[in-house]
């Protein structure tokens, strides 16, 4: 599945594999690779995060706590299903978009962060 973003006039669009940095890419075509029913759920559980991820720095206030809404969702989803995602991957995206912000964290972001394996 595709995860919808918002262009910089406020148009929604699909984002595609190609719109994610190349060591994204390359993750999310390795894990889409396997043939097997479970892979390939995790495999677009990867990209939809993935694609979440680098797009907060590109949407609105009101879009991005949407993104984090995804987010939150896919990880827990992904809990729930037992799904074994690349968090070194995930996370290295999440520093990638959140981790030079000077503020702190409100209570969505922090949720999302610990559902990515950062410590509290």
């Amino acid at each position: 599945p595709e995860s919808e973003g918002t262009g910089e006039a406020g148009h929604s669009r699909t984002l595609e594999l190609a719109d994610l940095r190349p060591d994204t890419r390359a993750a999310i075509e390795r894990l889409g690779d396997t043939t097997d029913e479970r892979g390939v759920e995790r495999g677009a559980t990867l990209q939809e995060i993935q694609a979440a991820i680098e797009a907060l720095d590109r949407v609105s206030a009101q879009e991005r706590e949407s993104l984090l809404a995804t987010i939150e969702g896919l990880l827990s989803r992904a809990e729930v299903d037992r799904l074994e995602l690349p968090l070194w991957e995930l996370q290295n995206a999440w520093w990638r978009v959140m981790g030079d912000r000077l503020r702190p964290l409100d209570d969505v972001e922090e949720r999302v962060a610990v559902g990515l394996g950062f410590v509290r």
